[in-house]
């Protein structure tokens, strides 16, 4: 992915390309990808669409950030869900 000066929130470094972030404005996890016009892009985990997030709205997931999405996948499949 190309990337712009990448700067963060008050300067801050980007992360390293597949660091796993939360977009704390929705919720969502994802990958940090590169920098596109000064936003950050995250992927979701497992693949899907790249999205763009201001820097400041985003933080790094903790332990239990990454576990919810397949918690909630595996939960659904138990109940018998298509997933």
């Amino acid at each position: 992915m190309a990337s712009d000066s990448g700067k963060g929130f008050r300067g801050q470094e980007p992360p390293e390309v597949g660091t796993v972030m939360v977009d704390t404005r929705t919720g969502r996890v994802g990958e940090y990808r590169g920098s596109v016009g000064g936003r950050w892009m995250l992927r979701p985990q497992g693949g899907g669409c790249e999205w763009p997030v201001k820097p400041e709205l985003v933080r790094t997931a903790l332990l239990s950030d990454r576990l919810a999405p397949e918690v909630a996948r595996l939960n659904a499949l138990s109940r018998g869900a298509a997933v």
